[in-house]
């Protein structure tokens, strides 16, 4: 999910308009929480909106295939830079599309080996949203939304890699299916949320030895929650994921070991400086995992910068 999560909300800008004047609730409850992670979701009175993300994140180890942390030697380093592109446009009342291009630069520096650098396109991501209950339009129940996407293998695996180092690697390079669940409620000035996932990669054939891989299916759940420190402007949010993915599978058959369990925290803060701009700001970090029984993950901090335009 991580991340990487896609949370919109519906409304055509006529009847915006006429909420705003008529329900104040309504229209507090469907954007307190609305750019705070992620690419976020159209505001009521929004046919479309886009922006850019960038984040960078440092790992200072890795947790193997029995749950230990690993601290990379001395003189070694992973660091990845992602800038990410996205866009989402309403199709109806309650249905929405969105995309986002990335472009990764990867950094690596070995003893001996010095420092390499690589970079190049990720894996482009479609979806769509279907807000089954908008936030606020019934008032004592919840909103509830779906989302479906679509991961395109666009990026260059780590067996692709001409780097000595795999600087050069930008993403999983595997089609990807995704669902997700969402089930948010306002108190305001408070918000909470709750969001379930399901990923189902594809098989590939690896470049190298011409074997079937499929990565193994994922299960993803996530918590969140914030609080709104100036109306329609200033949101503090806190988000905790975690993860879990099946073994990889090679020519049909499982592969010891290879089981992941991650998880994730974040802090974040979105401000609303101008009616059609959000600027966006996170710090996350992978260390829960060690309350999850990580393993097959690397330990991260990271620190996401964006920016929102709404039309």
């Amino acid at each position: 999910m991580g991340f990487q999560r896609q949370r919109m909300t519906a409304g055509l800008a006529v009847a915006a308009v006429v909420s705003l004047a008529a329900a104040p609730a309504f229209a507090a409850a469907c954007c307190v929480s609305a750019s705070v992670f992620g690419i976020g979701r159209l505001l009521p009175w929004e046919p479309a909106a886009f922006g850019v993300m960038s984040s960078y994140a440092n790992s200072t180890g890795r947790y193997d295939s029995e749950g230990v942390y690993r601290a990379f030697p001395a003189g070694y380093r992973e660091a990845e830079w992602r800038t990410d592109l996205w866009g989402m446009a309403r199709i109806s009342e309650k249905w929405q599309a969105f995309g986002r291009v990335p472009w990764v630069v990867g950094f690596r520096t070995a003893e001996g080996a010095g420092d390499h650098t690589g970079q190049g396109l990720g894996d482009l991501q479609l979806g769509a949203r279907w807000d089954t209950l908008l936030p606020g339009e019934l008032h004592r129940w919840p909103a509830l939304a779906f989302t479906a996407t679509v991961t395109t293998p666009t990026s260059t695996r780590a067996e692709q890699a001409k780097d000595l180092l795999g600087a050069d690697a930008t993403g999983r390079g595997a089609w990807v299916m995704g669902l997700a669940v969402a089930i948010e409620k306002a108190w305001m000035p408070w918000f909470a949320r709750v969001e379930g996932g399901l990923t189902v990669p594809l098989a590939f054939e690896r470049s190298d030895t011409q074997e079937s891989q499929r990565y193994g299916m994922g299960l993803q759940a996530g918590l969140s929650g914030g609080v709104e420190l100036k109306p329609d402007k200033l949101v503090l949010a806190l988000q905790l994921l975690a993860d879990r993915e099946a073994a990889t599978l090679v020519n049909g058959v499982a592969q010891p070991d290879t089981t992941a369990v991650g998880g994730t925290a974040a802090l974040a803060l979105s401000w609303k400086f101008a009616f059609s701009w959000t600027l966006m700001g996170n710090v996350a970090t992978d260390a829960p995992g060690t309350w999850l029984g990580a393993r097959n993950r690397p330990e991260r901090w990271a620190g996401t910068l964006g920016l929102r335009y709404g039309m």
